[in-house]
């Protein structure tokens, strides 16, 4: 009796939903989605550039799943509906993404210092 109520309701809250429309994304799914951007973006020359194996080879992990749609999805629902998941999630992209940046600009000095070198 209960059961069927909630169920009942259920049908009638989704026979009510404009199917028409494709639901809007959250803020958390579209900030996941925006990062899974970017780290699948990072090239293979900012990659060799990190001089840290483990943190090369999780980028490299990260961008393998980027190319893999389930799991992107899987994640990003883990990514929605768990705040400590979220929290720790956003702290280590931020390390990663620094982590490339600061590979490229060292990267882009040594070639600017060798640059010099031949020049001089």
């Amino acid at each position: 009796p209960a059961g069927s109520l909630l169920l009942r309701s259920a049908a009638a809250a989704l026979a009510m939903r404009d199917v028409s429309a494709p639901p809007q994304p959250s803020a958390a799914a579209v900030k996941f989605d925006a990062m899974m951007g970017r780290a699948a973006s990072y090239s293979g020359e900012q990659l060799a550039a990190i001089k840290t194996p483990r943190l090369r080879q999780l980028l490299l992990g990260v961008q393998d799943a980027a190319a893999t749609p389930p799991v992107v999805e899987a994640f990003k629902v883990l990514y929605e509906d768990y705040l400590p998941i979220r929290t720790v999630g956003e702290f280590i992209f931020r390390r990663l993404d620094d982590t490339v940046a600061e590979a490229a600009e060292a990267k882009a000095r040594q070639r600017a210092a060798c640059s010099a070198e031949r020049a001089e």
